[in-house]
């Protein structure tokens, strides 16, 4: 069914839709499928260079470089997700027409930033308003880094 449920939100979703809204497309389109959670990740912006945006995170990005302050390859990349569970299910309809559709919980977002140990200095000197809107303290790419390589060498 995944080739259906991405042909109905190529159809009806974009990138700003409400999650339950798409939740409940998903139900009146597709009435055999009753899917039970619903997460959407969302990757992006990323803030480099080349980003024209109003973000501020980019504008911290292009400061830096303008300044020398950081490498011109610099870069800062912000993960959303969005997740919505099934809580129950009503019918709509009359008599012979009648359908099940669900009842979705709100949405659950959670907004993540990764960047190098550079570009969060900066963050936490020039701008530091902009961790109350995460999830949890930004995330630095070098430990990342050691992760990946530290899994690489277990394997």
């Amino acid at each position: 069914y995944k080739g259906e449920v991405y042909e109905v939100l190529q159809e009806v979703a974009d990138r700003e839709m409400a999650l339950d809204t798409m939740a409940y497309t998903i139900d009146t389109r597709l009435h055999y499928l009753s899917p039970k959670k619903i997460k959407r990740l969302d990757l992006g912006p990323i803030h480099t260079i080349f980003a024209k945006d109003d973000n501020p995170v980019t504008h911290l990005v292009l400061e830096g470089i303008s300044k020398k302050e950081i490498p011109l390859e610099s870069y800062a990349v912000t993960l959303k997700i969005e997740e919505t569970v099934s809580q129950s299910t009503f019918r709509t309809g009359t008599i012979f027409s009648s359908r099940d559709l669900q009842r979705w919980g709100s949405p659950v977002k959670q907004q993540f930033l990764l960047a190098p140990h550079r570009i969060l200095q900066s963050i936490y000197s020039n701008y530091p308003e902009i961790k109350n809107d995460l999830t949890r303290p930004p995330i630095e790419m070098a430990a990342l880094q050691a992760i990946k390589k530290t899994n690489h060498q277990i394997l």
